[in-house]
C-alpha cells in the first residue's frame, strides 16, 4: 500500500523510528485488538532537499533510497509489534512524500482515530513528526490520540486506571463525553467527567469575594454537571462514573488527574470561524504537558 485507499475508520498510526512512536503503535494495537478494527501504519518522509542542504548530500536519488529504507525498517518494526499485540487485526503500511500533517488531515477523513507518538530528541522524528503534532491536530477530522509515556511513579495498576473528560456547556464538549464513555467501556476502566469553572470579572477580592454564595454555585455547577452527563451515563450503565466540579484552571486540573489516569478526553476547543481550525488552550496545554495520552475530539 503506497498512499491512500479506500478503507474505512482504520486507526491511522503515525511512525516515526522513535521509542514513542512504538509505544503509540503499542497502544493502538490493544485498542484495535479489543474493538476489531484495522491499523494503517504510516511513515512520512523528510523534505528531501531540505535533507540534501543540511546534509550536504548531492544525490537526491541516494539520498530518497536511503530515507526509504529508514523508513522501511520502522514501519517493519511497528509492524512486528502490531501483529504480537493483535495477531487477528488487519495491519496495512504507508510510506508517503506528502507532508505528514497533509497525509494525515487526509487520511482523518474517514479514519476511526489518529495515533500520534514522536520523540523531541531524535532527529528524523522532528522533521517527520514531532514538530508536526499540533498541525495534525488542528487539521484532523477524526478524534487524535496524542502518546504520553506512563508516568513513571504509578499508583493504581493499568486496569483501574481511570478515563479522564473534560465537560463544558458546548456540543464539541457533549461529543467529547460520548468519546470518553466509549473508550471507558473498551477498556473497562472507570470515567471521571470534571467541569472546571471561573468566575472572572463579576468577583474581585476581599468583601465583594467574601459574600459571595460559594456553596450555591459550587450546588449549580455539579447539578449542571449532572445535567450533561446524565443522559449519556445512561446509555453507558455499565461504566463507574465519577463527576467532580471544581473551581481553578481546567488545564491544570486535567493535567493532575492526568498522573494517575490512562487516558484524558478533551474537545479541540475550535469555535472560532474567524481563527479557523485552531486547538483551544486546554487542549494545547495538555498534549505538551499531560502524564498520560490525550486525546483530541474532533
Amino acid at each position: 500500500m503506497n498512499d491512500l485507499d479506500d478503507r474505512q475508520m482504520a486507526i491511522y498510526v503515525g511512525i516515526d523510528g522513535s521509542d514513542d512512536a512504538l509505544q503509540a503503535c503499542a497502544w493502538a494495537a490493544d485498542y484495535a485488538a479489543m474493538t476489531d478494527i484495522p491499523i494503517v501504519l504510516v511513515h512520512g518522509l523528510p523534505d528531501v532537499e531540505w535533507y540534501i542542504v543540511a546534509a550536504a548530500v548531492a544525490s537526491e536519488d541516494i539520498l530518497l533510497g536511503q530515507l526509504n529504507t529508514i523508513g522501511r525498517e520502522a514501519l517493519n518494526a511497528a509492524e512486528t509489534l502490531v501483529r504480537r499485540h493483535a495477531p487477528t487485526v488487519s495491519v496495512d503500511t504507508v510510506i508517503t512524500r506528502k507532508p505528514i500533517a497533509t497525509f494525515m488531515a487526509s487520511a482523518s477523513k474517514t479514519a476511526s482515530l489518529v495515533v500520534l507518538g514522536s520523540s523531541k530528541h531524535n532527529a528524523i522524528s522532528d522533521l517527520v513528526l514531532g514538530g508536526n503534532t499540533i498541525k495534525i491536530c488542528n487539521a484532523a477530522k477524526s478524534p487524535v490520540l496524542v502518546w504520553r509515556s506512563k508516568h513513571p511513579h504509578e499508583s493504581r495498576s493499568e486496569g483501574r486506571r481511570p478515563v479522564v473528560v473534560g465537560v463544558d456547556e458546548s456540543e464539541e464538549s457533549r461529543q467529547a463525553v460520548l468519546t470518553a464513555f466509549e473508550y471507558a467501556r473498551a477498556f473497562d476502566a472507570p470515567l471521571i467527567a470534571v467541569n472546571v469553572w471561573q468566575i472572572v470579572g463579576e468577583v474581585g477580592l476581599g468583601y465583594s469575594g467574601a459574600v459571595v454564595d460559594w456553596e450555591r454555585i459550587r450546588a449549580e455547577r455539579i447539578r449542571t454537571l449532572r445535567e450533561l452527563v446524565g443522559p449519556l451515563h445512561e446509555k453507558f450503565p455499565d461504566v463507574d462514573t465519577t463527576l467532580r466540579s471544581v473551581e481553578g484552571s481546567a488545564a491544570k486540573h486535567l493535567c493532575a488527574l492526568s498522573a494517575d489516569a490512562r487516558l484524558v478526553v478533551v474537545g479541540s476547543g475550535a469555535h472560532s470561524k474567524l481563527l479557523g481550525s485552531v486547538l483551544g488552550s486546554v487542549s494545547q496545554n495538555l498534549i505538551h504537558h499531560s502524564l498520560c495520552p490525550v486525546l483530541v475530539n474532533h
